[in-house]
């Protein structure tokens, strides 16, 4: 991985004999917290996690694709109905934003077949340290996944897009930037952007709805202090994106056709 332009941790020390044990380089480095000046280095490390997974990537069928998010959907159900309610408002926002994005990526995703490729799958500001608005390491490669293109792209951008991590609004200018700052190959995988646009919103919040099942559990069972992070910040999030689609899709078309054009 290093010597493709990610750059992964050097293993120091393990032992079979402890397997939850291991010892990685040390690296000097700050975490991600919303700096603008950040932007690019992390949108150059998606670009080059997209375009390394796109070499072994396969085509999946839009029925296997939208029966995956249908699980997903059924997953949050059974929580809602078998767990406590940790936040009656966060439980009725979530179900709701679960009908919406289901009957809306019906009509959204309409390729027979969509590009997955493997990633990381935790590409989040706690998992990438840098220096000198350089990305200095990626860590945490437990989660490596095959992911719909179009979907991991969405949900990284909107991620880094916000004000700050898990909180405040998505904001055009770091949307913008991030977008912008995209490898062109990588771009070109998920064209037409203007299917890419229309979709963006929807495909943003499967992030949030994917890990849903696991925020909740953790906060339910040990962390209830974590409310409003993770579980009130993302449905508000989420629920945004859905309200403001045709502006973001705005947003998201715009810099990319930008990013095509000379200059």
């Amino acid at each position: 991985m290093r010597g493709r332009g990610i750059p992964a941790s050097r293993l120091r020390a393990y032992s079979p004999a402890f397997p939850n044990i291991v010892v990685h380089e040390f690296i000097e480095a700050q975490m991600h917290a919303g700096e603008y000046s950040h932007l690019p280095a992390i949108a150059g490390l998606c670009s080059n996690i997209i375009r390394v997974g796109a070499e072994h990537g396969r085509q999946v069928s839009r029925a296997e694709y939208l029966s995956g998010v249908q699980a997903v959907a059924d997953q949050i159900r059974a929580v809602q109905q078998g767990g406590a309610v940790v936040d009656p408002a966060v439980q009725s926002g979530t179900m709701a934003l679960v009908d919406s994005v289901l009957q809306s990526l019906a009509e959204e995703v309409t390729d027979a077949t969509l590009l997955h490729v493997h990633v990381h799958d935790d590409f989040t500001e706690k998992n990438i340290l840098l220096e000198d608005d350089q990305v200095r390491l990626l860590c945490d490669w437990d989660s490596c996944r095959l992911k719909f293109v179009n979907e991991y792209l969405a949900c990284s951008a909107s991620r880094f897009g916000t004000e700050r991590p898990l909180g405040g609004l998505l904001l055009q200018e770091k949307l913008s930037l991030f977008l912008h700052s995209l490898d062109q190959r990588v771009v070109e995988l998920v064209t037409p952007v203007e299917e890419f646009a229309s979709m963006f919103a929807y495909v943003a919040t499967l992030k949030h709805l994917r890990t849903y099942a696991f925020r909740h559990s953790r906060v339910s069972s040990e962390r209830p202090d974590l409310t409003a992070a993770l579980l009130q910040w993302p449905l508000q999030h989420c629920e945004w994106l859905i309200e403001n689609r045709q502006r973001v899709g705005e947003w998201v078309y715009e810099a990319l056709i930008r990013r095509h054009s000379p200059g």
